[in-house]
């Protein structure tokens, strides 16, 4: 399990922007226990992390909670790019809100595990 820092965060997104071809992307990260204001605190309760893509500015917000995370059996890195290919799904065109919607999650979370290894496998 990783432990992620918000130093680790930019690093892994900065690799991630490189691997997924989204270098002209603005990522805002948020990787803190409580849900930022803007991720709806209300509903994000059991949420390990969440993300806000804009297309059109090209950017997103994204909040990760590694205690969730690892509560949840989970590492916080994969939540991170679970929630970073939100945006490239975004950016597609495949987004929340469709007949579809838990068939993507459940795609983004194996995606995102292996982001995770691909990571991990270069930078030893």
């Amino acid at each position: 399990m990783t432990e992620l820092t918000l130093v680790d965060a930019r690093k892994a997104i900065r690799w991630f922007q490189k691997t997924m071809g989204l270098q002209d992307w603005k990522f805002r990260l948020w990787i803190q226990d409580e849900p930022p204001e803007w991720a709806d605190p209300n509903s994000s309760s059991s949420f390990m992390g969440r993300s806000v893509t804009s297309v059109p500015w090209k950017s997103a917000r994204i909040w990760v909670s590694p205690s969730r995370a690892v509560k949840e059996n989970e590492d916080p890195l994969a939540t991170l790019f679970h929630e970073t290919l939100h945006t490239a799904f975004w950016d597609c065109g495949v987004g929340e809100g469709n007949s579809h919607s838990e068939h993507v999650e459940f795609l983004l979370n194996r995606l995102g595990t292996a982001l995770l290894m691909a990571y991990q496998a270069e930078n030893k």
